[in-house]
């Protein structure tokens, strides 16, 4: 099995985990608004990228943002799983870890 369905194989699969996190009493839902599989011709092209972007919206179930939604935008590389998605928040958020332009100080820490 090539690289590219490894990698299509485990995006699905983890694309339908998050499903579930839209039903059900979770601390957080999770809302998929855009992934490499929605239709038939992205699932094609999905095959011959080395990047994939999913987006969606966060809302947390609990705590004093509850019920209020967080866009967030992943950027998978064809490294992935073994390699952790580039995650940012796409709505603005005051948060100690979180720079202006929404991508954590934690994860650049991190990688350096």
């Amino acid at each position: 099995m090539g690289e590219g369905n490894r990698l299509n194989k485990a995006l699905w699969t983890n694309m339908t985990r998050l499903k579930i996190f839209a039903k059900g009493d979770q601390h957080a839902k999770f809302i998929l608004e855009k992934n490499p599989f929605d239709d038939e011709e992205e699932e094609k092209a999905a095959a011959l990228r080395d990047v994939y972007v999913v987006s969606g919206q966060v809302i947390p179930q609990e705590g004093m943002y509850k019920d209020i939604p967080v866009r967030i935008e992943m950027k998978l590389t064809s490294k992935y799983p073994t390699e952790p998605p580039e995650v940012r928040l796409m709505s603005s958020v005051y948060h100690p870890n979180v720079e202006k332009d929404g991508k954590s100080i934690l994860v650049r820490r991190n990688r350096t």
